[in-house]
């Protein structure tokens, strides 16, 4: 997950701090409290991206304190499967600005370990991207909107809706030498937050 937020990362201008944080106990005990807030199986993305939120807000306060620095973005992994108003599934749901919530449960079923690792990374820099704001509404060429707005060109930013197809979006990827397409990758490079942003990675 680290790698795949810092290979977004090295397309912003933006000097950023990575700071990978937080108690894996703690999304454990989210992702209970969102099943039983569920009451199914699936653990309401919306659910663990509020939690995420509270604990971002409170690592910022302590960064303030410590360093004068606010700007905390957070990626969350839970093992568990997700769930999103009409969506039935979802490998990521993200909160612009904020953070995003990644689910690896699925991913555990690519018998590749090579693939499942390349997989997880695309995920990370895939919500990361979302999370900066990746694909922006005004934008009007190479777009679709299919459960969120997504791009259309070869690119990270492609919208995968099964295993199999994130798998063979992956590869298609790697194999092109392609991380983002010439259009997200101009965008990334105008994100413009606070100085030395931090990023709180919680597992």
């Amino acid at each position: 997950m680290e790698a795949g937020v810092r290979q977004v990362l090295q397309y912003v201008s933006t000097e950023f701090v990575l700071d990978i944080t937080g108690d894996p106990c703690a999304a454990e005990l989210w992702q209970r409290t969102c099943l039983e807030e569920s009451q199914t199986r699936q653990v309401y993305a919306d659910c663990l991206l509020r939690e995420l939120t509270f604990s971002l807000i409170r690592h910022a306060n302590e960064r303030a304190q410590e360093v004068g620095d606010s700007g905390v973005l957070g990626v969350l992994v839970v093992d568990a499967d997700l769930t999103k108003e009409a969506a039935n599934f979802l490998f990521g749901a993200t909160c612009p600005d904020i953070g995003s919530v990644l689910s690896v449960s699925r991913l555990r079923n690519i018998g590749s370990v090579e693939l499942r690792g390349k997989v997880v990374q695309r995920l990370a820099r895939h919500e990361f991207g979302h999370v900066l704001g990746l694909v922006p509404r005004e934008r009007r060429t190479n777009v679709e909107d299919k459960i969120g707005l997504h791009c259309t060109n070869l690119c990270t930013m492609r919208q995968g809706m099964t295993l199999e197809e994130f798998g063979q979006l992956t590869i298609e990827e790697e194999r092109a030498g392609v991380v983002f397409c010439r259009e997200c990758a101009d965008y990334l490079r105008t994100v413009g937050l606070t100085s030395s942003s931090g990023f709180g990675g919680i597992t």
